[in-house]
């Protein structure tokens, strides 16, 4: 599924599965088909306490962890890809349990775009 909003493509949206007061990861491929950048700054749903973006990383000794970042910039004609161990959307204490085959609805914020409503589907 691709949503086509103005310049900005979304597509490959999925969510990891999840249990009721756990974490889950939501990721897909956003791309700018405009001659300047945009900037993904926020992200909600009624899914999760609280939903942020996030950054894996590799720290000292080879121990994997993620951390919030404040904003994503996806760059004129290009692309930038949320995927497993890198950048992602983070679903914090889930409403309920995340099944294969559900379905959730997020809203995306961009400087430019604005609003941006999805469905990511569990798999």
């Amino acid at each position: 599924m691709m949503l086509l909003m103005g310049f900005i493509d979304i597509a490959d949206i999925w969510a990891r599965p999840g249990v009721k007061r756990g974490n889950s990861a939501v990721y897909m491929v956003i791309r700018n088909n405009d001659t300047l950048p945009d900037t993904l700054y926020n992200a909600e749903s009624d899914i999760a306490k609280k939903v942020e973006i996030h950054m894996t990383m590799k720290h000292k000794g080879g121990r994997m962890g993620m951390h919030k970042v404040d904003y994503i910039v996806i760059p004129p004609k290009g692309e930038f890809k949320l995927e497993p161990g890198g950048y992602h959307i983070m679903l914090i204490n889930l409403n309920k349990p995340l099944r294969g085959g559900n379905r959730i609805n997020l809203t995306l914020y961009f400087k430019r775009a604005g609003k941006i409503e999805i469905t990511a589907e569990v798999k």
